[in-house]
């Protein structure tokens, strides 16, 4: 993964035709009324971002990921630079049939923001990218699911030792709770995925267990979704202020209500300032044990 840029594009916010009229019946979509981002061809500008290497077997499902099934974007070939000047050609999305262009909700603008900051693009284009207007959408973007609340638990597995991704500390998990919810972002896979999905989940290590639980949107649809709960709780504990920081960049990053977000950060963790396993090896120079 490094950072790099796309010439002769550059970076614009837009609803096709089919996401127009899906707004224009449901009131809104996963992140509200609001534009997409996209690229344009436009001589001399260009796009920065973050080049991933992935398998060929991986596109089919990448394809779906991004709406291509949906008539939402297409893949596109496109020639980058990195900051070595290396050249590459690279696939990347691109809306088509463009109704409109308009301003993005700012929880959709929010992940472009902490994505951008993530990946350390330049400072100039950051600087860009805070200039971008958006639409001040203050309706919600989310899912949840009532009849839970969040916890985080130790699996019997790792009640005497650290946990190998996250350090000490209780990880994430809902139990059953009436009359409490528990937002969160709902994504479309395809059944064959599953096994895999369950593999990153670790329920092949009985440290999950998938469960299928009902979800309301705030459009009121109801779903029946697939989710993972901790089997063998050992004990209830604080997570690692690291854990619990990839939580709520997660719930930002989707757009969640700002009332929910307020409550993760009441969460308690347990002052864990060691190095995690999955962090360092994603972002060593930012994670140096101190």
């Amino acid at each position: 993964m490094f950072t790099l840029y796309s010439w002769d594009y550059k970076l614009a916010f837009a609803r096709n035709i089919i996401i127009q009229e899906r707004q224009k019946v449901m009131g809104t979509s996963n992140w509200g009324i609001g534009g997409m981002a996209t690229i344009i061809e436009s001589p001399g500008e260009h796009v920065w971002g973050t080049l991933w290497e992935i398998g060929e077997e991986h596109l089919p499902a990448l394809d779906r990921q991004e709406g291509v099934h949906r008539n939402s974007y297409r893949p596109l070939t496109v020639t980058v630079c990195s900051q070595e000047n290396e050249v590459f050609e690279c696939r990347t999305y691109q809306i088509i049939d463009v109704a409109e262009f308009i301003a993005p909700t700012p929880q959709y603008l929010g992940v472009i923001l902490n994505g951008a900051k993530q990946s350390r693009l330049p400072k100039e284009y950051m600087v860009f990218l805070g200039k971008v207007e958006h639409n001040d959408y203050q309706g919600d973007s989310g899912i949840f699911d009532q009849g839970y609340k969040l916890a985080f638990s130790v699996n019997v597995r790792y009640k005497n030792q650290e946990n190998p991704r996250w350090g000490p500390g209780g990880v994430a998990t809902i139990v059953e709770s009436p009359g409490d919810c528990v937002w969160g972002t709902l994504w479309e896979i395809r059944e064959d995925d599953l096994p895999a999905l369950d593999r990153q989940e670790g329920v092949d290590h009985n440290y999950y267990q998938s469960l299928t639980v009902n979800v309301s949107s705030p459009e009121k649809e109801v779903f029946k979704c697939r989710t993972y709960q901790m089997p063998d709780v050992a004990e209830f504990l604080e997570p690692s202020p690291q854990y619990l920081n990839v939580v709520l960049e997660g719930a930002c990053q989707s757009g969640l209500p700002e009332e929910y977000i307020a409550f993760l950060k009441t969460i308690k963790h347990n002052d864990y300032h060691g190095n995690v396993n999955v962090l360092t090896r994603i972002h060593p120079e930012a994670y140096e044990k101190k």
